[in-house]
């Protein structure tokens, strides 16, 4: 297996419905009460695709993806059009990922999304290319000469020299995409259906590190 690096057409991608999901056993006590456990420590986002997919010619080109994939065996990227930002370009309001110590390169982009006093920290591994900018203590940093950006892991480098100091916030501005894979091998799709736009679901589902 492996990755490929390439999306679905942008047709589907926003047509698609899904987002994440969470995995919870609820065991019913006999005083009425319950006991949940929460199975996933982390959320897989899933999704259905076949809503973007509006007739022929746009089928073919996912045919072709899926053949490309091998079904579930190759992984690729998905854009999630709901959520797809962190910090928010427009104003140059970038979001903070960690602090520096003065000794540590390494920074991984992370999302957080916060309700109340209760926060949840995603792991972010397929910034896109090209989107990425970086901030220490509200400085936007070169890349390349401050810093680079690996579009497969999400971990921001700085270069020699230019670690940041203790207590500096480093932060960023990026775009990014879902690692996913199909969750079936195979398309029991009738060309009657796709002409109707009436597609039975297709399934894709978040690959965890990955």
């Amino acid at each position: 297996m492996a990755f490929h690096d390439v999306r679905l057409p942008e047709e589907v991608e926003k047509g698609a419905q899904g987002g994440p999901a969470f995995s919870t056993t609820i065991a019913p006590l006999v005083n009425g009460y319950e006991q949940r456990n929460r199975n996933w420590s982390t959320a897989r986002a899933m999704y259905d695709v076949s809503y973007g997919i509006d007739g022929p010619d746009l089928y073919e080109e996912v045919l072709a993806f899926f053949y490309a994939r091998a079904g579930m065996f190759h992984s690729f990227r998905f854009k999630d059009w709901s959520d797809y930002t962190i910090g928010d370009d427009d104003i140059d309001s970038p979001e903070a990922i960690g602090t520096g110590n003065g000794v540590e390169a390494d920074f991984q982009i992370i999302k957080t999304y916060t309700s109340g006093i209760y926060t949840y920290v995603r792991e972010i591994t397929r910034p896109v290319t090209g989107t990425t900018r970086v901030f220490v203590n509200g400085v936007e940093k070169t890349l390349t000469t401050h810093f680079t950006v690996s579009a497969t892991t999400g971990i921001v480098s700085f270069t020699l020299g230019n670690e940041p100091a203790n207590g500096e916030t480093v932060a960023v501005i990026t775009e990014f995409d879902v690692p996913v894979r199909f969750d079936t091998d195979m398309l029991t799709i009738a060309m009657e259906a796709v002409e109707a736009g009436a597609i039975p679901g297709i399934s894709i589902k978040e690959v965890l590190g990955e």
